[in-house]
């Protein structure tokens, strides 16, 4: 397996989470986990039966508010105090990791949709590595995409230049220009799925802010150059064909400009912050980023 440098850096927070992934979320239950739980003898394993649902893909039903039936009012999951941590199932168990599968390989990361996920990425100082890599593990239409990415990745850390000068340069190896305000970009995500009202009042608030002024926050500049390379990490991983690579490059930079400009028009927040939700609001949606996509073709 192949993953980041800061990977393994990684804990859920439990009780201290603020966002809680159990929270609005559906959870489905794999096979596996599920025939453990209605295995499950007691009272316990009454309550897991009464809160499961299996007409169609097995899941946990919410409650009215969104929660997950087994969290409980201190933050922690009934599930993990009863029956321990390896019962829960695979994707409570792995969220908030991603996985991209290769010929030879299977690439990981953290997904910014955690808290406790994007404080460990945006802050880190170190220049992001891969661990495990070797490209013979790609296959030969995979290594194209691959070299592009490895390309643009150390484009973005020569910390040389400034973010706007590595960001233009990223965008000249894709043949796209710097535009000068990204504010008919707002009219574009305000039509997106929208899933909390704290989102759509963060797109209300943007400022028609030229696109220089963004950059002038340098003490920023690491955890931007980080959140790039998560973006063209984890986004081009995730690309089948060399053009969706391409699509995939340019919604890395956008999604990066995006996340500075809700920041510069949203100062009482901060980048962690307003990072895991763009990701909560826009990475987990196929239909958002397919929009996003799109109107990067015009």
């Amino acid at each position: 397996m192949v993953y980041p440098n800061y990977y393994t850096q990684f804990n859920c927070i439990a009780d201290k989470c603020q966002h809680s992934c159990c929270i609005g979320w559906q959870i489905e239950i794999d096979n596996d986990t599920l025939a453990r739980y209605t295995a499950t003898d007691g009272a316990f394993g009454q309550r897991l039966v009464n809160n499961i649902d299996t007409t169609s893909k097995a899941h946990f039903v919410l409650k009215e508010d969104g929660r997950c039936p087994f969290l409980n009012n201190h933050g922690l999951c009934d599930i993990i105090t009863t029956m321990g941590e390896d019962s829960l199932c695979n994707i409570c168990k792995l969220h908030p990791r991603f996985f991209n599968n290769f010929w030879g390989c299977q690439e990981a990361g953290l997904g910014l949709c955690c808290e406790e996920a994007s404080r460990i990425v945006l802050n880190q100082q170190q220049s992001f590595e891969l661990v495990n890599f070797c490209l013979d593990n790609y296959s030969k239409k995979e290594k194209r995409i691959v070299k592009l990415r490895q390309s643009m990745i150390q484009t973005m850390q020569n910390r040389n230049l400034s973010l706007l000068q590595r960001h233009t340069q990223l965008l000249q190896q894709l043949d796209l220009s710097m535009p000068s305000s990204i504010a008919t970009a707002k009219q574009l995500y305000l039509g997106l799925e929208i899933l909390d009202s704290q989102w759509q009042t963060l797109l209300n608030n943007l400022a028609n802010t030229p696109l220089e002024q963004l950059y002038n926050d340098v003490q920023l500049e690491t955890s931007l150059e980080q959140l790039t390379v998560y973006f063209l990490y984890r986004h081009l991983g995730e690309a089948k064909d060399y053009e969706k690579a391409i699509d995939m490059a340019r919604f890395s930079v956008l999604s990066t400009q995006m996340v500075m400009w809700l920041l510069h028009s949203n100062q009482q927040m901060s980048l962690t912050v307003i990072a895991r939700m763009y990701s909560a609001e826009i990475e987990y949606s196929t239909i958002n980023i397919t929009k996003i996509i799109e109107y990067l073709h015009k």
